[in-house]
């Protein structure tokens, strides 16, 4: 009976050994895949500017020749201003018998040696020098001057019948008109004019 129970027990640690033994094989779960690095964020980094416009080149105003026979002429473009005296005469005769004193507006363009325009003279007075005499002298409202030419520091134009011969310098002209036959005069530089800026 001991005996038995002696190859009982050796049964019994043998089959535990062994079970041990099974057991210590077994292996482990597989571990998960490691999570990848994380990306640092980077921050945009600033747009870059457009490239400029190209500067349009710079203007430049063309050159005009004179006219044959005439010399360069500064430019008179603008409008001048100013005052000046004339006379009505008697027909047949030089007697000046009424005295106009006008303000006048000058507007002009040019180009080249050529002027156009507009002229208008409004009366500021008239003063009669004879006796008897009841007539009023008119206004001259704006009108179109015709055949404008510039040589050198003169300038000539019409208006109407009038024909006008100026002298000028850069912001400053005189002159006076004649009218063939009719009973309008004029003393030289009876006319000074200004530009105005």
């Amino acid at each position: 009976m001991r005996k038995t129970s002696l190859v009982f027990l050796a049964s019994c640690l043998a089959g535990v050994a062994l079970l041990a033994a099974s057991c210590g094989q077994v292996e482990p779960p597989p571990l998960p895949p490691p999570a990848p690095a994380p990306v640092p964020a980077t921050s945009p980094g600033p747009t870059p500017a457009p490239a400029p416009e190209p500067a349009p080149p710079p203007f430049e105003k063309p050159a005009i020749s004179p006219a044959p026979g005439l010399t360069p002429a500064r430019d008179l473009t603008g409008t001048w201003t100013g005052a000046g005296v004339d006379y009505l005469v008697a027909l047949g005769t030089n007697q000046r018998n009424i005295r106009s004193t006008w303000n006048v507006t000058l507007v002009l363009r040019q180009a080249g040696n050529t002027v156009v325009g507009t002229w208008a003279a409004v009366k500021t007075k008239q003063e009669n020098l004879s006796p008897n005499i009841n007539f009023v002298v008119p206004d001259e409202p704006a009108t179109p001057i015709a055949n404008g030419v510039v040589s050198g520091s003169s300038l000539s134009f019409d208006v109407g019948t009038a024909h006008w011969e100026m002298t000028f310098s850069t912001d400053l002209m005189s002159g006076q008109y004649t009218i063939a036959g009719l009973q309008n005069v004029t003393d030289p530089k009876a006319f000074t004019l200004t530009r105005q800026r």
